[in-house]
């Protein structure tokens, strides 16, 4: 059954999905029930089921599939109800909305069909309304509300399930459909778009309203639920409406906002209200006008996000700085403020979604690897020598993690490979390597001149010493990871506060060049050539004069880098000349950070501000 099917009218309570032109002013009475949300598809939620129940007997109940954009039914969606012989009188109309195996909104009203009229009723599947529903006990797909019994969830807060149909609006598709008769005829409202120059605003709790101009919209910026763009997720408002804001009462600019979006943001949920102009391109936000996206049944069709412009993973992150891919999830680090441990060890889906948070109560938890199923990070500390690197186990993430490291000064740079895990301590200028069962580090390297970060082929592990910032004394290193006794040896030297490196493996599991990044006003990206662990040829200047370059990462043919001075991420071709001018994937980034490639992707951190939540885990497709 699609979305423009016309409802068949049967002797039962019956809903099908149904275009604006389904109903008609000499038909039967009818109840048109429309279902919209303001999160995104499937991102957030990928299926609904609709249930129609004459008291305790079901007339109707189907699932929607909205994860495959070949079959999903696309929202918003019209379904018809109509009475028929036995059927009269109040029924109950139920949406449950799912993300994979939880649900994860649930609403739920007992109305009736009006006697001669066509009238509306809207069922949004709203964010705010988002954990107030449970799996049920008997399994499958029956859910139980967190709301007492004869109220629903509406605004995150809990009303009553009975509407009198008499309060009910007229059916106009105009209403629904963004101002056309029909959804193609429609416009719809450009979340990412509106919002990439969004303000954050200043709230009153304890009237819950902002104060704003005249002509702007209000959405909700989350970590990483609605819908999500280069400068973050956002779950937009209605204006004037009973499900999002309305003018506040003796305030002049007042806009008064749902009381659990200040509940939330009391409780110290990482939530935000932000406001964006209205523009001819971003009309005012309404229940009338349906937001875009791919799910969507009004507006142009839309590309996946993250095609042509970056769309954020998670955002409002505070200060990410490790990052791990496995072609699945991303892994990053957050690492809190700098005088307390509140950084985080998170992950989420490639494809976004709700992201995890797999370690807290983290002392700066610094860099992030993957490694025989398991996943390892170093934690700064607060204090001197008070620094760990730790493990979890991917396969039982509800376990506490085991400590690999302790006592350590400052470590930053982790890499695991062949059951080794090889970390420097920036502090004491020392690299070491630890077993993946614990046992005590091993000395790699000593007095080197604040080793970074580290990576590792099949026989070898290479790291960068930064130097003394401003000196050109910084170095690119290698030792054998499996010798006896170490023998760790300069690649290039004299280098300008060299940072992250990548390397290019080839067939045989070893390095055939590593690459790095300068990280200064005026840096540059390098290569050198390898064989076998030893340079093979002199260090090359890739491109030069970058606002200093940080994250760096290599695939078959292009290196990648991000270049914190000026916000932007950054290829060329592997094989460029001197003096090609790099391509631009993405601008006006937040001091990016880190960055990390997997067979489709480039993914990278913006790290923000110090003490401020601001940064953000990014993606875009390959060029």
């Amino acid at each position: 059954m699609s979305a423009a099917a016309c409802p068949r009218r049967v002797a039962a309570l019956l809903l099908a999905g149904c275009a604006a032109a389904c109903s008609s002013a000499d038909g039967p009475p009818e109840l048109l029930v429309v279902v919209q949300t303001d999160m995104s598809v499937p991102k957030d939620i990928d299926r609904i089921r609709v249930e129609v129940l004459s008291g305790e007997e079901h007339r109707f109940d189907t699932s929607y599939d909205l994860g495959d954009p070949a079959t999903w039914l696309k929202l918003p969606s019209t379904l018809a109800v109509v009475e028929g012989n036995g059927a009269a009188g109040p029924a109950t109309l139920r949406v449950t909305a799912w993300q994979g195996a939880t649900p994860r909104v649930l609403r739920e009203v007992v109305t009736s069909v009006p006697a001669d009229r066509a009238a509306m009723l809207r069922l949004p599947v709203q964010w705010l309304c988002s954990g107030q529903v449970a799996a049920g006990g008997g399994g499958g797909d029956e859910v139980t509300s967190r709301c007492p019994r004869g109220e629903t969830c509406v605004n995150g807060g809990c009303v009553p399930q009975e509407i009198a149909p008499e309060s009910l609006p007229d059916y106009d598709p105009r209403q629904i459909f963004g101002g056309g008769e029909t959804p193609g005829q429609g416009r719809c409202f450009d979340v990412a778009a509106c919002f990439q120059e969004s303000a954050r605003a200043e709230v009153d709790l304890a009237s819950c309203t902002v104060a704003v101009d005249a002509s702007v919209n209000l959405a909700l910026a989350t970590e990483s639920d609605g819908v999500c763009g280069p400068s973050g997720c956002f779950v937009a408002l209605d204006a004037e409406s009973a499900l999002g804001w309305q003018t506040a009462d003796g305030a002049a600019g007042a806009r008064r906002l749902p009381k659990k979006v200040c509940d939330r943001i009391a409780s110290g949920e990482n939530l935000a209200v932000v406001t964006a102009p209205v523009t001819g391109a971003c009309s005012l936000k309404t229940e009338s006008l349906p937001a875009c996206g791919r799910w969507s049944s009004v507006g142009p069709a839309a590309a996946p996000p993250g095609t042509s412009e970056p769309v954020a993973i998670a955002a409002l992150q505070q200060r990410p700085a490790g990052l791990a891919l496995d072609g699945e999830r991303i892994y990053w680090t957050n690492l809190g403020s700098l005088t307390a441990a509140d950084g985080e060890l998170r992950a989420a889906p490639t494809s976004g979604g709700p992201r995890v948070t797999l370690a807290s109560a983290q002392a700066g938890p610094r860099d992030v690897a993957l490694g025989e199923g398991a996943i390892v990070w170093t934690e700064s500390g607060l204090g001197v020598d008070d620094g760990r690197v730790l493990r979890l186990d991917l396969e039982a993430p509800q376990a506490a993690p085991g400590v690999l490291a302790s006592g350590q000064s400052t470590p930053e740079g982790v890499v695991a490979r062949g059951g080794d895990i090889h970390f420097t301590s920036f502090g004491d200028g020392v690299v070491h390597r630890v077993s993946d069962d614990a046992g005590a580090p091993a000395l790699v390297a000593e007095q080197q001149g604040h080793p970074y970060r580290i990576a590792a082929d099949a026989a070898y592990v290479y790291w960068t010493n930064e130097g003394d910032g401003g000196s050109a004394n910084g170095a690119v290193m290698v030792s054998p990871r499996s010798a006896a006794e170490p023998a760790p040896a300069p690649l290039a030297e004299g280098l300008e506060t060299p940072r992250h490196l990548a390397l290019d493996v080839g067939k045989d599991g070893l390095a055939t060049a590593v690459y790095w990044t300068s990280f200064a006003y005026s840096g540059d990206v390098m290569v050198l050539p390898l064989k076998g662990g030893a340079a093979a040829g002199a260090p090359r200047k890739l491109a030069t004069g970058q606002r200093f370059p940080n994250g760096i990462a290599v695939d078959g043919a292009r290196v990648y880098w991000t270049s914190r001075g000026d916000g932007a991420v950054k290829w060329l071709l592997k094989a460029a000349a001197s003096g090609d001018e790099p391509s631009v994937l993405a601008r006006g980034q937040r001091s990016p950070g880190a960055l990390r490639v997997d067979d489709l992707h480039v993914v990278w951190l913006n790290e923000g501000e110090v003490n401020e939540s601001n940064g953000a885990v990014l993606l875009i497709a390959k060029p």
